[in-house]
């Protein structure tokens, strides 16, 4: 049996060195999750104002359009637990916070990411790169297409579409002939459309944990609601648009630190603005964060 052991040792070992080479390889490799986390690490403790939630803030607020010192956390997909997970996560540490921007779009309060398969490997990174604990011993050897990523690297092509101050600079293109129609509108609303309504009390005992903290610390809560097409706002379920809308009147009324603003059909933004039926182009980017800026700017 020790010699069975032993020579399966020298047969497994190998195979194990280069495994761990490849995983730290991976790891190596700049990524937006990696990115965020580490200029919160190092730099919370000078954010003025904290962008969090999904890809509407993540690709439609740009903190250097900001005339305060802000940084975007938010990444696609990005839930309320997940910003519930990383505004606690830093929030004991961040003495000059004066804004907390909460996306709360038509399909974030029913919506939680474990719900989807797609998300398992984005759940897989918030462990690796963030220190969530349910996923902290994840493995980038685990997650689909980890090799194309390797290529890219090696090709030279840049993996990371995060900025410097975490805004979606790799995403953000302004040629949307192919994806401002009626059927991607259908679609995408399709998808973010929802029977089960099962999440949403969790979701606002959430949004309370985090107002409250705020509330303690008189930082003003910002909740938004990003442009969208007037393609997309046609094909919303109306008592979902009807539930998002109850939600944020009463968060706003149940506590004075609370704001609201309301983007959704903002006459501002027109068709060309977008880059698909429900994200802003890198130029409708730029004009919401001067107006949200101007915004928060007028509230002290």
């Amino acid at each position: 049996m020790r010699k069975f052991l032993l020579k399966l040792l020298v047969f497994v070992a190998p195979l194990l060195a280069v495994m761990a080479a490849v995983e730290a390889g991976l790891r190596s490799i700049p990524n937006s999750y990696k990115l965020k986390y580490e200029y919160m690490e190092h730099h919370c403790q000078d954010v003025q104002t904290l962008i969090l939630g999904s890809s509407h803030t993540y690709r439609g607020l740009d903190p250097s359009h900001f005339a305060t010192r802000a940084f975007n956390l938010a990444y696609s997909s990005q839930d309320l637990k997940r910003d519930s997970y990383l505004f606690f996560r830093f929030i004991g540490r961040m003495d000059s916070l004066r804004h907390v921007i909460v996306p709360v779009s038509y399909h974030t309060m029913p919506e939680m990411m474990e719900d989807f398969s797609r998300s398992e490997t984005l759940l897989k990174y918030y462990g690796i790169y963030m220190d969530y604990p349910p996923e902290r011993m994840s493995l980038e050897l685990t997650t689909p297409h980890w090799y194309e990523k390797v290529l890219m690297h090696l090709r030279g092509e840049p993996v990371c579409r995060s900025d410097s101050l975490g805004f979606a600079a790799g995403y953000v293109h302004d040629d949307a002939s192919d994806v401002l129609d009626m059927h991607h509108a259908q679609t995408v609303a399709a998808w973010h459309t929802h029977s089960d309504f099962g999440h949403v009390g969790e979701n606002m005992r959430i949004l309370r944990r985090m107002i409250d903290a705020c509330a303690a610390r008189h930082v003003r809560v910002v909740l938004i609601t990003t442009p969208v097409t007037d393609l997309y706002r046609g094909q919303l379920d109306a008592r979902q648009l009807r539930l998002m809308h109850d939600c944020i009147d009463s968060l706003v009324e149940s506590d004075s630190c609370v704001t609201y603003l309301d983007f959704m059909s903002d006459a501002r933004f027109s068709r060309s603005d977008f880059q698909d039926v429900d994200h802003l182009s890198a130029d409708g980017a730029r004009r919401l964060s001067v107006i949200v800026s101007d915004t928060l700017c007028a509230m002290r």
